[in-house]
């Protein structure tokens, strides 16, 4: 628990100083907020992956054998190298842009002028949770198989809604 939580002040840092630093250079576009968002957690996901990638496999294996994170990261770096604690890179990229993407999007746009910060931080979580959910399933399946080469998020995002249908992008 302790790294997890140690991990949340950069991270958020990152993520707000990123998406401000971004947002104002792309003023000109319609979307820059969007775009900020999306550069954000980009950034955001190349820190966070190996740490997402142990966790990952720790619940999957915590469930069987009662593993620790500590055993998992040991085990991982002994199998595969440093290389793999970077499995799942490009979905968590894809995860984390969409999220911060849509956050940050929805928090800059014209219903900012009609609601209550309250209901305009639901409306931009919930926004940012109905795009990255289905992303963040494929993730999590890529970084605890062992397939080599590592699959990628949209073929596997598409192989999930067809053998299981799309709910099970929601689970």
């Amino acid at each position: 628990l302790a790294p997890a939580v140690l991990m949340q002040l950069p991270r958020g840092a990152l993520k707000f100083t990123v998406a401000d630093s971004v947002r104002a250079s792309a003023s000109g576009l319609p979307c820059s907020a969007f775009v900020g968002g999306f550069v954000s957690g980009s950034i955001e996901a190349v820190m966070i992956t190996p740490f997402e990638r142990v966790k990952v496999r720790a619940q999957a294996l915590e469930a069987a054998s009662g593993a620790r994170s500590s055993g998992v990261l040991r085990s991982l770096l002994r199998a595969e190298g440093y290389a793999g604690l970077a499995r799942g890179l490009e979905a968590t990229l894809w995860r984390n842009g969409l999220w911060n993407g849509a956050y940050f999007g929805l928090q800059a746009s014209p219903a900012s002028d009609y609601c209550s910060p309250f209901a305009l931080g639901c409306l931009a979580g919930a926004g940012g949770s109905f795009l990255s959910t289905p992303v963040d399933v494929v993730k999590s399946r890529i970084q605890n198989s062992d397939t080599r080469p590592t699959p990628w998020m949209l073929p596997g995002l598409v192989r999930v809604a067809r053998e299981e249908g799309v709910a099970a992008l929601y689970r």
